[in-house]
């Protein structure tokens, strides 16, 4: 092609340039070349046209390199007639159609190039419509997603408005059980603050009432530690048999008086016993140092009478607890009360009476009615103990009755002393030590016939 040809300088000098396929072999061995390789390239191009197929044909460049080298020439194809093309075939090849053009009359050609270009029109105008159909769907689709896009961003919108409502809505929840239970804490204090107001407020009435009985106590034994030593006097003056000094005793009236009793783990002395205590041991001293054989056994029943006071009558001093025969007893239970803060009264609660292996029960209606025990007399009898035991009624059929409280008191309280008392339940369970309640108790000693 001297179209593209160019004059060789030093630059391109040994310089290989064109098809692979098309080159001599001695292009490819690298020996030297002239103008046979140029002629050989040309019987490759002719052999093509002529068979359309290369003469070193194969499945790739390599391979038809291979063969070049070793100059193997594909078979020339023998003739087929009726593989000939046609003349429709013939005629329709790019390079036939382009000489017969060459050779068309003007008006030929100028009706070709019209209908070409009613066909470019034609085409124009298809191409217009078909640009104009995808503009209005790119439209249709772009509105489309912008219709999805603004459905997404209210969904957004919503669901966000939504968390916002239920953070606001678990923010509310938490500030109400924070309250409820500030609430409830208050309302507990408040409920303790009156429990401990009335447990001050029943100390407080029990505490006035034993300073009341017990400044009652010591004058009366004020006067009656008086009254003795004046009775001594006499008798230092007067000496005279034991029983006669004991007839010539007045004997003093018992001052009935209200015990309230509160009953612990570990019971202690009073004062008030402690003092009579004091009091009654200096009499004795007094007396011993005074007094010769008689008058010591003046002094011994001095003492038993001074120690027994409570026990005296106006006929005759009050037998001791061994000195009781066998008979039997009577509980009676005048009142019971709860005072554990619940505040329900006797309407939710009960007693159980145990005395020698006997158990007594009762419930509302028994308040007022007497319970009969058997006594053993003596010693045996009388170191008995009278429980009493307070009970919660549990309105739940499937639920046991709770024991809330109980108190034990001996015979010897009732039999030495009066038989009224009215005494303090201590707490059972996780009660244990408060006073949960208090119960009035009369006892009667009846010996049998």
């Amino acid at each position: 092609d001297f179209g593209l040809s160019r004059e060789m300088n030093e630059d391109y000098y040994q310089t290989i340039a064109g098809t692979k396929v098309y080159m001599a072999p001695e292009v490819h061995l690298l020996k030297r070349m002239d103008k046979s390789s140029d002629i050989f390239s040309l019987g490759v191009i002719i052999f093509q046209l002529i068979t359309g197929h290369h003469p070193y044909e194969a499945d790739s460049e390599e391979a038809m390199i291979d063969k070049i080298k070793k100059n193997q020439v594909l078979q020339v194809p023998d003739w087929n007639q009726n593989h000939r093309p046609t003349t429709k075939m013939i005629l329709s090849h790019d390079t036939v159609l382009m000489y017969l053009r060459l050779f068309k009359s003007p008006e030929q050609q100028q009706q070709e190039k019209i209908d070409l270009f009613n066909e470019r029109n034609r085409l124009q105008d298809e191409l217009n419509r078909t640009q104009t159909e995808l503009n209005r769907e790119s439209q249709e689709k772009e509105r489309a997603q912008v219709e999805l896009i603004r459905e997404r961003t209210e969904k957004d919108q919503e669901k966000r408005r939504a968390d916002s409502a239920q953070v606001e809505l678990n923010r509310a929840n938490t500030q109400i059980d924070r309250l409820q239970v500030e609430l409830d804490r208050e309302i507990q204090e408040k409920d303790q603050e009156k429990q401990r107001a009335n447990n001050t407020e029943e100390l407080t009435r029990i505490f006035q009432s034993q300073v009341e009985t017990t400044q009652s106590e010591v004058t009366r034994l004020s006067s009656e530690v008086a009254r003795l030593n004046q009775e001594l006097q006499r008798r230092e003056t007067v000496p005279s048999t034991l029983l006669a000094q004991v007839q010539q005793i007045p004997v003093p009236n018992p001052k009935p008086k209200q015990t309230l009793l509160q009953i612990t783990s570990s019971p202690q002395a009073t004062p008030v016993e402690e003092e009579k205590k004091s009091e009654i041991k200096d009499d004795k001293e007094t007396k011993g140092e005074s007094k010769d054989k008689d008058k010591e056994e003046v002094k011994d029943d001095d003492e038993d009478i001074s120690g027994n006071v409570d026990n005296v009558s106006k006929k005759s001093v009050v037998k001791k607890v061994d000195q009781f025969p066998p008979g039997r007893i009577e509980v009676k239970i005048l009142s019971l009360k709860r005072n554990d803060g619940k505040d329900k009264g006797t309407s939710n609660a009960f007693a159980q009476i145990l005395y020698a292996g006997e158990e007594k029960n009762t419930r509302d209606d028994g308040i007022g009615e007497t319970y009969e025990f058997n006594f053993l007399g003596g010693e045996q009898g009388g170191d008995k103990t009278i429980k009493v035991q307070m009970w919660d009624i549990v309105d739940d059929d499937d639920e046991e009755d709770e024991q809330i409280g109980s108190i034990g008191v001996s015979i010897k309280e009732f039999l030495n002393n009066r038989s009224t008392k009215t005494v303090q339940f201590i707490g059972s369970g996780n009660l244990y030590g408060e006073n949960v309640g208090s119960l009035e108790l009369e006892v009667e000693y009846i010996p049998d016939d």
